[in-house]
């Protein structure tokens, strides 16, 4: 991935953008995209990644690089073309508490984008935007990057690494990293906390949105980050309850079992591991016990606390690896001042 994020046309063509070559790097993910099936049919969902109600409009950029030919129809990048050109207006016949990162989109012309394998698709962040339904039979593969102005100022930053510690500890499991992250994310989804509010309810423009309102300040929850109890009471997780600075009194019901369940439930080695047989038996005690106490519960795993596990419990090496980069990527990633 550093090898494309280094990529000498890749930083011209965010050169041209900003009117200098001194750029900084994001540090971002691939997607792929899977036809759409019985067991996974993600239909698409227009947003913006940005506050859509910050005025002035702010100039930011996002890109994606194409990593396989994608036809208009593979769940590849749909937007609305032009939109980020008349936002302020639009607003203006909006609900003043409307949702700032997903629009209503009824009457607004969304397009499929084709493109061929490195292709770089760069838009306006205030264009809305997402990944379309795919209805082939071949995967859509790409790789987000988008560059901005490095700072005034350099601070030393370290070399990114490419050998991570979800690295480390896929290959101690015997199993792809996705399963990894998978493993780590269903412990951050039981991570439940109740939310108290003067008023929840489904947002009537845009169903797929709850609204709660709380102290006359309105925010917006995705259903798959929590559950309406009632019309004052909702379950969300604690991360997105953080993020949105949504009041939450303390962990929901069968929040903290829901917890040690997942993190008992370590993926099934997939090709050889690192770990023995016998080590392998012990990780679910060990996870189901949580690395440290904070807060309602105890501070919930991550890939370098679990690597840490590893290292400490079977003496694994923890052989992370720095990214050689490039003179440019070097500079692109903050390592050495432009």
């Amino acid at each position: 991935m550093w090898d494309t994020r280094e990529h000498p046309c890749v930083h011209e063509a965010f050169s041209q953008i900003w009117g200098t070559e001194k750029l900084r790097v994001s540090v971002d993910r691939t997607n792929v995209n899977p036809p759409a099936g019985p067991q996974w049919d993600h239909k698409g969902t227009i947003h913006w990644d940005m506050d859509s109600t910050e005025r002035p409009v702010p100039l930011k950029v996002q890109g994606v690089l194409c990593l396989s030919d994608t036809q208009a129809d593979q769940g590849g990048f749909q937007c609305v073309p032009g939109f980020h050109r008349r936002l302020e207006e639009w607003a203006l016949t909006q609900p003043a508490d409307r949702p700032p990162s997903r629009p209503d989109t009824t009457d607004m012309d969304i397009v499929d984008v084709p493109a061929s394998a490195g292709d770089l698709i760069i838009w306006h962040s205030a264009l809305p935007h997402g990944n379309s339904r795919n209805r082939t039979d071949q995967p859509r593969l790409c790789q987000y990057i988008t560059m901005s102005p490095a700072p005034v100022e350099y601070q030393v930053v370290a070399l990114p690494l490419v050998r991570t510690h979800r690295t480390v500890v896929a290959d101690a499991l015997g199993v792809p990293e996705g399963l990894v992250e998978l493993w780590l994310r269903r412990q951050r989804d039981a991570d439940m906390v109740r939310v108290e509010a003067d008023r929840v309810a489904f947002y009537d423009l845009i169903p797929s949105l709850i609204r709660v309102e709380k102290d006359g300040r309105v925010q917006y929850l995705n259903p798959a980050w929590g559950r309406i109890l009632d019309g004052k009471m909702l379950e969300a997780e604690r991360a997105h309850a953080e993020r949105l600075d949504l009041p939450f009194t303390g962990l929901a019901a069968g929040s903290a079992e829901r917890i040690r369940e997942a993190m008992g439930q370590v993926p099934s080695p997939r090709f050889e591991p690192r770990l023995t047989a016998e080590q392998l038996q012990h990780l679910p005690g060990l996870f189901a016990a949580g690395p440290q106490a904070r807060g309602f519960v105890g501070q919930l795993w991550d890939e370098h606390s679990t690597a840490k596990l590893l290292q400490r419990e079977f003496a694994l090496e923890l052989d992370t690896k720095e990214a050689e980069l490039t003179p440019l990527g070097r500079r692109l990633a903050g390592v050495d001042a432009w």
